[in-house]
């Protein structure tokens, strides 16, 4: 099959394979689903394993959930192995890493040898990979033809995000057991994702007639898991579920906390399933407000601050020490940014403190750099250089040196300027440095985002439900 077959729109039901290795949805469960990820990067602990549980998590939205999930290295033998074991025990398989030019890339040669077919140069994969060369003004070096090398009778699903296309080949049942359809993914998790999305998911729906369900994400920040939790509890308690199929499920990312619904429609229904979803997250997003900043899964905290600073024409100014630019890396992450962001400034040293920002010499005398009157004098000082309608400034002690008895290791002063005034807050954090720099960072954006909402206007409520308060 050539690589322009593999397109959804031109999909070609696999009617005899499918029936053999996948049953009538109807008269049996979830067909066996398997997750293989490759490369000795994961077995040495030098990367984490993302794409496996992202993989694990859209396959659950569509109803199919994993069966098994294995990390396997850049052996031949090791990836033979895997496919041999993959083919016999599960109909779906989804395979990432190794599709790359080099030496220890070996996937497809070892698909090809567990499934007992030969390799073929696919051409429209090998044009699809000097286009890109092409354009970028990269030389064409011999190896990286391999990527065009797939399994016979595999069908190539062109990338458009990188040079390494993907593959599904489908084998036939053996030894009288069901068949396997085999995908293989490049390890590059934005080309991982972006494949899976294009071809995989549209395949399943419509070749096992699937009934994905219907998701509802919600992003909060300032509490923890369990309050998360306490908040929602009772949520599917007395709700008309119309048959749907609904579940409830957590995810802390820190220092985030995410809340998705899923929705699974019953056979030959779906409208209500849209309804009940809206109507839970609704429900939820009540509960969960004053710390609730997105309701859609790939809204980002720097796009939730961006937004809300647009929707008042409003726009801000960043003066940073401990955190080094990590607010600013936040917010200009997000689209948009250049309309709302003037002016970032990290003044870590003293005199640049006071030669940038105003900061007078007596307060850094007096109080020291990591004290409210040098935060607030921070924040005057950028809002006021910059023109900006707000003003936000960090100091503090990261660690995991610099801490004292007055001012332990994790202490953070945070100040917000505006046109009403300054607001100060002073938190200690008991995480190692990077997380105490992302979370302060997290913290200063947070103060922007309530105030422009108008949920800290006329009120003296803690924006942090008091939490990382200093405990003596």
């Amino acid at each position: 099959m050539s690589s322009q077959d593999a397109a959804p729109a031109r999909f070609e039901r696999d009617e005899d394979l499918v029936r053999e290795s996948m049953g009538e949805r109807s008269d049996r469960p979830s067909p066996p689903i398997e997750i293989v990820t490759i490369g000795d990067e994961l077995l040495r602990g030098d990367l984490v394993d993302t794409n496996g549980g992202w993989l694990a998590a859209e396959l659950h939205a569509l109803g199919l959930p994993v069966t098994w999930m294995s990390s396997i290295g850049d052996a031949s033998g090791d990836i033979v192995g895997a496919f041999e074991r993959a083919f016999e025990r599960s109909q779906v398989v989804i395979a990432s890493g190794g599709l790359g030019p080099t030496d220890d890339d070996r996937t497809l040669t070892s698909l090809a040898q567990a499934a007992g077919v030969e390799l073929r140069r696919d051409e429209g994969a090998f044009r699809h990979i000097e286009a890109i060369f092409a354009r970028a003004g990269l030389s064409f070096t011999p190896n990286n033809e391999s990527q065009a090398w797939v399994p016979e009778g595999a069908a190539v699903l062109l990338n458009e995000q990188g040079t390494a296309p993907g593959v599904r080949l489908s084998l036939p049942g053996r030894r009288g057991g069901a068949g396997c359809h085999v995908f293989c993914l490049p390890g590059v998790p934005r080309e991982m994702k972006w494949l899976y999305q294009r071809y995989i998911a549209p395949w399943l729906q419509e070749q096992l007639g699937l009934r994905p369900a219907r998701r509802r994400t919600l992003k909060v920040f300032g509490i923890g898991e369990s309050t998360v939790d306490h908040r929602l509890e009772g949520l599917l308690d007395d709700v008309d579920t119309s048959g749907c199929e609904v579940s409830v499920h957590y995810r802390a990312t820190f220092p985030e906390n995410h809340v998705t619904l899923l929705v699974r429609p019953p056979e030959g229904g779906g409208e209500g399933a849209e309804v009940l979803a809206d109507a839970l997250a609704e429900e939820a997003a009540r509960r969960l407000d004053g710390h609730l900043f997105a309701r859609e899964a790939a809204h980002s905290y720097g796009d939730a601050l961006v937004a809300a600073l647009r929707g008042a024409g409003a726009t801000v100014a960043l003066a940073e020490s401990c955190t080094g630019g990590r607010a600013a890396d936040l917010l200009t992450n997000a689209t948009g940014s250049s309309e709302v962001f003037e002016l970032g400034i990290v003044a870590y040293a003293n005199r640049i403190k006071q030669r940038q920002l105003g900061v007078p010499e007596a307060v850094l005398v007096e109080y020291g750099a990591v004290s409210q009157a040098c935060v607030e004098a921070m924040a005057r000082g950028v809002r006021e250089r910059a023109g900006a309608t707000y003003g936000v400034a960090i100091s503090g002690i990261a660690g995991p040196g610099g801490g004292s008895p007055d001012k332990p290791v994790g202490t953070v002063h945070f100040a917000l300027d505006s046109a009403d005034g300054t607001r100060h807050l002073h938190r200690v954090f008991p995480y190692d440095r990077d997380r105490n720099k992302l979370l302060a960072a997290y913290v200063a954006l947070w103060l922007v985002l309530r105030e422009v909402k108008g949920v800290e206007k006329g009120s003296a409520t803690d924006p942090l439900d008091g939490r990382w308060r200093e405990r003596r």
